[in-house]
């Protein structure tokens, strides 16, 4: 054991998850950079940096660390070894294909939460999950775990209300027009968002163009109490964080387990005081369901899991084979959502898109009768109560509530991709938009994206811009334009899809 005395530094706060000793004595006592170590009696885990500017008696923590954890200057912390032997038991029993109990697994995400396993483990945890499924029991132990170990909160405006798309298609920002709608009519949203991953746009994205988003919890609270609804950062607010420092390590092996991604997603809403959540399931070519009875697949575990949680949710089945909205990016996408919110002038589908999910929690809540709840969303909408709620959110999380289109970035640079040929448009590929978007910068590059002119069924003459890609750089923009002939976005109706050739001779 090593006794040392903490020194906190803010300076250390962009690599919270390490701490700083002395290379002498990391080499005296054995301890290689990286090593994961139990700090006492504090009981949580950090990986060593050495730095010679720290004393043999000194330990430097970020002071993001020290206020996690209560942890003050000058407290004396003891190092030792994670003792991971019960750990890698429990994963051996996963690997002979055995449930675990609900014990084990709630021991497992304390100490993923305490920072006291390392990342490999959890990697290797989350494959065996991809790889064998779990039980409905698993799925709501993992739920349980993750909001036993989370704060939650207790909005004052009830009834609460969340949705959540499981994404994978471009375009798709429903959230920010639905937020007000339903605020708009005194349901009560705690919408808790991400930034993209492998799309070019995420909501936090596209929404901290119209507003800041990185709201502390306490922030977050009085937010959704004086307005009742609220669009902020789950990287700054911290609800059920569990999930995202495991997503991080799935991000790094590329898989998705979807029993815990039905866990982590449910576990988030009830954090957030949800009574009720809509689930979207995009389905078809390009996203992350493609198959119509998978959907119905993941639906039933999501009903199930929220009916052991009891936690009241609705899933629906979406189009995923296209766009949702003809602007993708970030500054695109916040461009569209103001245009719709404003005077319904953006894209028609997305705004259909939000309206129809809207109406479905309206008469979920019999907040108007059984039928009418598009043409209930569509009157909050066009009667500017919607957009006005808006303004009241924008300012409450900080912004400026005068905020208009023309306060969007725009991009450098633009080119128009036009059609060689009359005809007529087969299909739009939300994959390949999403790969050109994301060629030409998005999300990094706010003004990135690209911008449709064409649905599937428009008629279109040779020369007419079928879309247009935007970049602030000028190399980006040429990059993204070379994929084009490659990943043909934008199909055209034809009565030959392909040819299958004979033999040339017999």
């Amino acid at each position: 054991m090593i006794r040392l005395i903490v020194k906190i530094e803010k300076q250390l706060d962009t690599e919270p998850e390490y701490m700083y000793i002395n290379n002498d004595l990391a080499q005296k006592f054995d301890i290689l950079p990286g090593q994961l170590v139990e700090l006492t009696p504090f009981n949580f885990g950090l990986k060593i940096y050495t730095n010679d500017k720290y004393p043999e008696n000194t330990i430097g923590i970020s002071s993001i660390t020290a206020k996690e954890y209560g942890i003050r200057k000058g407290d004396e912390i003891v190092l030792k070894e994670i003792a991971s032997e019960h750990i890698i038991h429990l994963i051996h029993k996963k690997m002979r294909g055995e449930q675990l109990k609900e014990e084990e697994i709630n021991a497992i995400f304390l100490s993923i939460d305490k920072n006291l396993m390392h990342p490999t483990q959890i990697a290797v945890l989350m494959s065996l999950f991809q790889v064998q499924g779990l039980t409905s029991a698993e799925t709501t132990s993992i739920a349980k775990a993750i909001i036993s170990n989370s704060t939650i909160i207790n909005p004052k405006k009830k009834p609460v209300v969340d949705k959540h798309s499981i994404g994978g298609i471009a375009g798709n920002r429903i959230t920010p027009i639905m937020v007000p709608v339903l605020a708009a009519a005194g349901l009560t949203i705690p919408k808790v968002s991400t930034r993209a991953i492998t799309s070019p746009a995420g909501t936090i994205d596209t929404v901290e163009l119209l507003m800041p988003c990185d709201l502390q919890l306490e922030e977050m609270i009085n937010v959704l109490d004086t307005t009742g609804g609220c669009i902020v950062s789950g990287e700054s607010v911290g609800l059920a964080d569990i999930s995202d420092k495991i997503i991080s390590v799935l991000e790094t092996i590329k898989i998705d387990p979807k029993e815990f991604m039905v866990a982590s997603i449910l576990s988030k809403k009830i954090a957030a005081g949800s009574e009720y959540v809509l689930i979207d399931l995009p389905t078809g070519k390009g996203a992350k369901v493609i198959h119509r009875e998978d959907a119905h697949e993941v639906g039933s575990l999501f009903t199930s899991i929220g009916y052991a949680l009891k936690i009241k949710l609705d899933c629906i089945i979406s189009p995923g084979d296209r766009p949702i909205g003809s602007m993708i990016g970030p500054a695109l996408e916040a461009r569209d959502v103001l245009q719709i919110l404003t005077d319904q002038t953006g894209s028609a589908d997305l705004m259909k898109k939000a309206l129809s999910l809207s109406g479905i929690i309206f008469e979920a809540h019999n907040w108007c009768p059984r039928g009418y709840g598009y043409e209930y969303s569509e009157e909050i909408l066009r009667s500017g109560k919607a957009f006005a709620k808006f303004k009241e959110i924008v300012a409450a999380q900080g912004g400026d509530e005068n905020i208009s289109v023309d306060d969007i970035p725009k991009a450098e640079y633009k080119e128009c991709i036009t059609a060689t040929s009359d005809g007529v448009v087969y299909a739009v590929d939300s994959a390949a938009i999403s790969t050109l978007a994301r060629q030409a910068g998005a999300p990094t590059d706010k003004t990135a994206g690209v911008h449709l002119k064409v649905k599937r069924g428009d008629r279109f003459k040779k020369g007419d811009t079928l879309f247009e890609i935007h970049s602030s750089s000028e190399g980006r923009l040429t990059a993204a334009s070379k994929l084009v002939p490659d990943f043909q976005p934008i199909d055209m109706e034809k009565m030959i899809l392909d040819i299958i050739h004979g033999p040339k001779e017999l």
